[in-house]
């Protein structure tokens, strides 16, 4: 656990995952005012993303070494 809280990419993650979570939340049940698109939950969807990325290669990392 120390080698995971170490690791730049755990709070890089944790980050994006969190603000991540939000924008889904808030593209799901805040409505699109009248765009063509959900920015919101675009955006959200790939911040998500990007912050599983970031997690499994941190987990990953802290396990090898």
């Amino acid at each position: 656990m120390d080698r995971l809280i170490e690791d730049l990419r755990f709070f890089i993650g944790a980050f994006f995952l969190i603000i991540g979570v939000l924008l889904v939340g808030q593209g799901l049940f805040g409505g699109s005012a009248g765009h063509e698109y959900n920015l919101n939950l675009i955006t959200g969807l790939v911040f998500v993303l990007f912050a599983a990325g970031a997690l499994f290669m941190s987990i990953r990392a802290s396990r090898r070494g």
